[in-house]
């Protein structure tokens, strides 16, 4: 279903076209509670001199003013009306804070393991002001959202403040392969601060899919953790070069 039609359907309801969640204000399009915190949002990116529309660098990436989840997720394939998701791992940025959420793999019905999984999975996005990816903007967001909708769920990921650090490597650096692998290999011959990048053995992908092997799915949860830890260090390291504004995507 289309973004303006769901909306519509949110407001011929009297729910808030933002979070679903709440009645709208009578004659406005949104709740109270959107509406208040969207105000205050923009008082403080004012105050810095920042255009609401858009997030400054250095407020995005300041962890004492922003909280900003690192993610990356493991699925059960590429195209998401045709796969599932096992697991999403959020760190938050410059904090000792990580959050995994992981399909309960020993549930006969999948699909519900995976709808409870994305319910609380969204209710944890609301606490952030953003997210980093890696290739997020082409694969982690869009395949989550539309995992959401295929569930019928009304909350959600919706636009986002999102520095996806795929793009910055391709136009700022010149690797073999684009890849995050390549990034952390190249970072790595010159600082040792840099941990590796897992690797799941692709018979413990097949056991997770086909067996139900929670032991593999352990396996997967560990290497996405991994994936996330690596991400959060090659953006140390290539914050100079990234953008200047990071916008809502």
């Amino acid at each position: 279903m289309p973004q303006s039609e769901l909306y519509r359907g949110f407001r011929e309801r009297g729910l808030c076209g933002s979070c679903a969640a709440n009645p709208a204000v009578e004659g406005r399009a949104r709740c109270q509670q959107c509406l208040d915190r969207d105000a205050l949002y923009r008082v403080d990116l004012r105050r810095d001199g920042i255009e609401p529309k858009a997030s400054a660098k250095d407020l995005f990436l300041d962890p004492s003013r922003s909280r900003i989840g690192v993610l990356d997720i493991e699925s059960s394939g590429l195209r998401a009306d045709f796969a599932v998701t096992f697991c999403v791992v959020i760190k938050i940025f410059g904090r000792d804070e990580t959050k995994v959420f992981k399909i309960d793999i020993r549930q006969r019905n999948m699909m519900e393991a995976e709808k409870k999984m994305l319910k609380e999975l969204v209710h944890f996005m609301r606490s952030l002001d953003g997210v980093i990816t890696y290739y997020g903007t082409g694969f982690d967001i869009p395949f989550l959202r539309t995992r959401m909708m295929a569930h019928g769920m009304t909350n959600y990921i919706r636009k986002l403040r999102h520095l996806d650090l795929y793009y910055t490597v391709k136009s700022k650096l010149l690797l073999s392969r684009n890849r995050l692998m390549n990034v952390i290999e190249m970072l790595q011959t010159s600082d040792g601060t840099v941990p590796d990048k897992g690797r799941v053995e692709p018979a413990k992908w097949m056991r997770c899919i086909f067996a139900g092997d929670e032991d593999a799915l352990n396996e997967i949860v560990k290497h996405c953790v991994e994936d996330v830890l690596a991400l959060e260090s090659a953006l140390l390291k290539l914050q100079d070069v990234a953008p200047d504004r990071i916008i809502r995507k």
